[in-house]
């Protein structure tokens, strides 16, 4: 990946070092690992700071200012070409696929009710105020690819999510 971008921000096209650089990756869209890991299926490419902060500014909706460049950068991301010798498919079409399957896999595979799960959290929230996803998802065998969906499920019965970026995951809480 650094070859194909001569050593240049994916985005800017500023040279920069492997210190000063950052792996920009899909969030949510392989079902091979969780959220803050990522593989040939959802990287992007090699950024720089100002811009992996810019693209995760955009990507929360906390700003619009660099929208274009972000939509652009996304639109054809320099790691395409690496799949595309792979016979891999672009991120745009991972994306896609991992869409549909959040909209089509049910949270749990039959075994469990929503509120049952939201019970379940707010009978193991610790002295911190917090239960750990991973302990959710492994109490009720919930794939971590739509583990996403949990979290949105789970603010209709009191209780929020937050990323923990120390314990590499999420946090359930009471809202």
């Amino acid at each position: 990946m650094w070859l194909i971008q001569d050593g240049k921000c994916g985005v800017c096209q500023v040279l920069f070092t492997w210190q000063t650089s950052n792996m920009d990756h899909e969030h949510n869209v392989c079902p091979h690992h969780g959220e803050k890991e990522y593989c040939i299926m959802c990287i992007r490419a090699w950024v720089c700071n100002s811009c992996n902060q810019k693209l995760a500014s955009v990507d929360r909706g906390k700003s619009a200012s660099h929208l274009a460049d972000a939509e652009s950068f996304k639109a054809n991301p320099p790691a395409d070409q690496i799949r595309a010798k792979m016979g891999l498919p672009k991120l745009a079409d991972t994306r896609k696929m991992a869409y549909e399957s959040k909209m089509t896999a049910p949270v749990n595979p039959g075994m469990y009710e929503p509120v049952e799960i939201a019970e379940w959290i707010k009978a193991h929230i610790g002295n911190d105020g917090t239960c750990r996803s991973a302990d959710v998802r492994n109490e009720f065998d919930i794939p971590a690819h739509v583990a996403g969906v949990l979290r949105e499920e789970m603010t209709q019965y009191g209780i929020k999510s937050k990323l923990d970026r120390s314990a590499r995951g999420w946090l359930f809480e009471l809202a």
